[in-house]
């Protein structure tokens, strides 16, 4: 139970944050690229 529910939560908790990195990243691209676009 222990095991199986913490590899379980892992899994859960590492999709999660790469979903999030993936989004962050691109905001901060997209921002990047506006800023170098308006200068």
């Amino acid at each position: 139970m222990t095991v199986q529910g913490r590899t379980v939560g892992t899994k859960y908790y590492y999709s999660v944050f790469s979903e999030t990195e993936v989004f962050v990243i691109a905001q901060a691209l997209t921002s990047f690229y506006k800023t170098k676009l308006q200068s």
